[in-house]
């Protein structure tokens, strides 16, 4: 049995969504899977998954949720990151900043908690059309270096909870 990595990117809600698994045995491959989803927009809705799991020659040692390990900054926003239990830290509009007038939104709006603020305040539009950084706390995520041996190139493997075989590199969920 092989060591391998899986990053997972997906958002089921309804009967719809999407969702994108990448198997690599190279962690700089998982880290550039991670900054293309970043880079290219991510659901911010604390019931995604956007984790990264290890596998130690075919079973599962180690999974790690990366919402806690994100840190996302937009401008006119104080940082915005999430705790242990999703909850989203930061996002405030920043007094004289391009997004103060989201306050009096949010006023009105009479949001009950941070998650349904952030709807407000991330709508599609300020992910897509606006400029932000988000950075992740590689260090702190704390992944394993892989026991050989090392899944190769070209080499597909079964997860208990996938009903088909996943290919090396990018598989669509959909």
């Amino acid at each position: 049995m092989y060591s391998f990595y899986v990053f997972e990117d997906s958002f089921f809600q309804g009967g719809g969504g999407w969702g994108g698994l990448t198997v690599a045995s190279k962690l700089p491959e998982i880290e550039e899977a991670v900054d293309d989803v970043l880079r290219t927009g991510w659901n911010l809705n604390s019931s995604a998954t956007l984790d990264i799991r290890t596998y130690q020659q075919g079973v599962l040692s180690v999974e790690r949720d990366l919402y806690r390990f994100l840190r996302l900054e937009i401008p006119g926003l104080s940082e915005i990151r999430w705790d242990a239990d999703r909850r989203i830290l930061g996002g405030t509009p920043l007094a004289g900043g391009p997004l103060e007038w989201v306050t009096e939104d949010l006023e009105a709006e009479e949001p009950e908690d941070l998650d349904e603020r952030m709807w407000v305040l991330l709508d599609e539009t300020l992910l897509r059309d606006g400029e932000y950084k988000v950075t992740v706390d590689w260090k702190g995520l704390q992944l394993p270096e892989l026991t050989a041996p090392l899944l190769p190139e070209g080499t597909g493997v079964e997860l208990d909870d996938e009903d088909d075989e996943l290919e090396y590199g990018f598989n669509d969920l959909l």
